[in-house]
């Protein structure tokens, strides 16, 4: 359970019921995630809205770009919930191994990824942990890189997204998912890089 009061689907009633079926039409539970604004529908709708359009197949940059930056953004503020979450998608959808996955969560740098995906994620960590030290020099190297305007909008998007979530999970003592015991026991481990689910 969180530390506040959450309302689960099965007791959900009004306007936060149809949020939640309008969310089970595209997935086959409510996230957790969802589920912790509960006490504002409003908020879950806003939520659910900004993680499409910024995460989930809603940039320019496709899903597999998107998860690795959620899974090193989520590993760099110790957010469990969300290294979990993404790393186990990741391997679930046969998307990346469990190696590769440790590998990004661990240090991208050593990953085997292309130089323009390093440089991606140099950018959204920047976003995360120094926001304030980034600069015209760190876009134009993402140009060098072939990343459109378009795309840079969606990196900062999607990590500025990232941030918002992993701050609310940890202020609101967010639980793990059920399906989250289907993951290796051994990745699960090793994406608990912040508080214990």
């Amino acid at each position: 359970m969180a530390w506040i009061k959450t309302i689960p689907p099965s007791e959900a009633t009004g306007r936060l019921k149809e949020v939640y079926d309008g969310i089970l039409r595209t997935m086959p539970f409510v996230p957790k995630m969802r589920q912790l604004a509960s006490l504002r529908p409003d908020a879950v709708e806003a939520l659910e809205l900004l993680a499409k359009r910024a995460h989930f197949g809603g940039t320019s940059l496709g899903r597999d770009r998107e998860e690795r930056i959620a899974l090193v953004v989520a590993a760099l503020l110790k957010c469990t919930y969300c290294a979990v979450a993404h790393g186990g998608l990741m391997v679930r959808d046969g998307k990346a191994t469990a190696t590769e996955v440790t590998a990004l969560a661990c240090n991208y740098h050593d990953a085997g990824l292309s130089a323009a995906d390093v440089a991606m994620l140099d950018y959204a960590s920047k976003i995360a942990l120094d926001p304030e030290g980034i600069s015209e020099r760190d876009v134009a190297d993402l140009r060098k890189h072939g990343f459109s305007d378009v795309n840079i909008l969606d990196i900062a998007l999607n990590a500025s997204y990232r941030v918002f979530v992993t701050r609310m999970a940890a202020a609101l003592g967010l639980e793990g998912e059920e399906w989250f015991e289907k993951i290796d026991p051994g990745l699960r481990e090793t994406l608990t890089v912040g508080r214990r689910l």
